[in-house]
C-alpha cells in the first residue's frame, strides 16, 4: 500500500525564472530526485534484456546493444531486428529515445571490407 501511494496522484509543475507551466498529473514513471527513485527505476526495466534478441548495457539513462557476425549482411540484419525489438520495449514502457543521440558504430576486428 505504501508503495502504490508513493507511487499515484501525482503532480508536477515547471518553473523556470517567472514563468510557471500549469500543474499537471503524472500518469506513469519513477519520480526523480527520491531516495526510492534509482530502485523503482531499476525495476521498471530490470526485462528489458528479456526483450532484445541480443546482448545490452544500460548505464543510467544510456542503453547499449551489441551484436557480432562475421557477416557484414547479416551483422545489419540483427541489428536492425535487435533495435526494432529495443524501441518497441521503450514505446509499451512510456520511454523515448533521443535519435539526435543514437549512433551505430560497427568495429571490424580485421580488414575484410571486399564484397560489402
Amino acid at each position: 500500500m505504501l508503495l502504490v501511494s508513493y507511487l499515484s496522484d501525482r503532480m508536477q509543475m515547471v518553473v523556470q525564472g517567472n514563468d510557471i507551466s500549469d500543474v499537471g498529473c503524472i500518469q506513469v514513471g519513477v519520480p526523480q530526485g527520491s531516495v526510492l527513485g534509482p530502485l523503482l527505476f531499476i525495476i521498471s526495466i530490470n526485462d528489458f534484456a528479456f526483450n532484445v534478441p541480443c546482448s545490452s548495457i544500460i548505464y543510467a539513462d544510456d542503453t547499449t546493444l551489441y551484436n557480432s557476425n562475421k557477416d557484414y549482411h547479416e551483422l545489419l540484419r540483427v541489428e536492425k531486428q535487435a533495435l526494432d525489438a529495443a524501441l518497441n520495449w521503450f514505446k509499451s514502457n512510456f520511454l523515448t529515445v533521443n535519435e539526435q543521440k543514437t549512433e551505430q558504430i560497427i568495429f571490424f576486428r580485421t580488414l575484410f571490407l571486399q564484397g560489402i
